[in-house]
């Protein structure tokens, strides 16, 4: 006969296993990551050309059923289960049915418990994706470092491309329209295009969000972000107009699989210059131009102000709107985030130019 004290026993056990297994799953993910980074054919093959197209449009298939979403919905329910546990907490604690110490310890442990399930779930959802062949190996391109003579060469070339597209490029035209999935037909099109280029960016639904958090993910220095709990990509609709194209470009492309963010980057451009549509095409040139110039300002900053200066008056706007709302929103809360959010996403929205 199972007694009280023996229930007891056993629920504690139980306890002790998960935290162990919880604390566990950190170094063992990470070790996995590693080897597998040394068997990139074996993720292509098995995870990212085989479990991850089905698991990740089963994530969008549930995410849709959403009209918001869903990955913000569950945040806002982990906040209000974790003020919900607090004030319970509490309120034992001043009835003096529980010691501080024994409450600390138990919500310690369930977060921890916690942290190791999503980081599991993160692993399996998305994140051996960063174990995978790069998009470059993928779209047939040898990526070699830059000189300083060429990164002129290229900061050159995008200054005259921004330049001839912006006319092209009504300021309505830079607006992101809805379509299928809450994605832009002129995103779907152009991801089609390239995937019949690249097939690991063919197939497979594509599904977009307007963050309901903009505001936070511009005070925290965010112009979109992808959750791989949910299958979703968001941006963030408080950013300038010129900036949403490439952005949602840039988290799709977290979508397809690719999960580091210089390839997303590269997904992104390829996806929007090769586009037949001059929004898309000028949103990843003044994006590139960005990078481009604040890359060259770093060993050549009157070489850099020299090609700012050649900007005709409709793409300067643009850089300097960008850099505007930027300052505006620069907190003691952005260089934070910003440092945080760089040891792994690296997003870097506030450049010089």
């Amino acid at each position: 006969m199972t007694t009280e004290r023996d229930a007891g026993a056993a629920a504690r056990k139980s306890q002790r296993l998960l935290l162990a297994a919880a604390l566990l799953v950190w170094p063992l993910g990470l070790g996995v990551l590693a080897l597998l980074r040394r068997a990139p054919d074996l993720v292509e093959r098995y995870y990212s050309g085989g479990l991850y197209p089905y698991l990740g449009g089963a994530l969008r298939w549930v995410a849709a059923l959403s009209p918001v979403s869903l990955s913000e919905l569950l945040l806002f329910g982990l906040a209000l289960f974790v003020v919900g546990s607090s004030w319970s907490a509490a309120r034992r604690w001043r009835s003096g049915e529980v010691g501080l110490g024994p409450l600390a310890a138990g919500g310690l442990r369930r977060a921890a418990i916690g942290a190791g399930g999503l980081w599991l779930v993160f692993l399996l959802s998305w994140g051996l994706q960063h174990a995978r062949r790069p998009y470059a190996w993928h779209a047939g391109l040898e990526l070699l470092p830059v000189t300083p003579a060429e990164l002129h060469e290229v900061s050159d070339f995008l200054v005259g491309e921004a330049n001839r597209l912006r006319p092209l490029t009504p300021d309505e035209a830079l607006l992101l329209a809805d379509g299928p999935g809450g994605v832009d037909p002129r995103l779907s099109s152009a991801f089609e295009r390239q995937g019949r280029e690249v097939p690991a960016l063919a197939g497979g639904g594509l599904l977009l969000r307007h963050a309901l958090l903009s505001p936070l993910l511009a005070r925290l220095g965010i112009t979109g972000i992808y959750s791989p709990f949910t299958g979703e990509a968001h941006v963030n609709d408080e950013v300038v107009p010129w900036v949403l194209l490439f952005t949602a470009a840039h988290e799709l492309a977290h979508q397809k699989g690719f999960a580091r963010e210089d390839e997303a980057n590269l997904v992104a451009w390829q996806v929007c210059r090769g586009s037949g549509e001059p929004a898309l095409r000028y949103s990843a040139t003044l994006t590139g131009l960005r990078l481009a110039l604040n890359a060259l300002a770093a060993v050549d900053e009157e070489a850099a102000l020299e090609l700012l200066e050649q900007l005709d008056e409709g793409p300067r706007d643009d850089l300097e709107a960008n850099r505007r709302f930027w300052a505006e929103r620069h907190s003691a809360l952005t260089e934070v985030a910003v440092e945080v959010n760089d040891t792994y996403l690296h997003q870097t929205p506030g450049l010089s130019y």
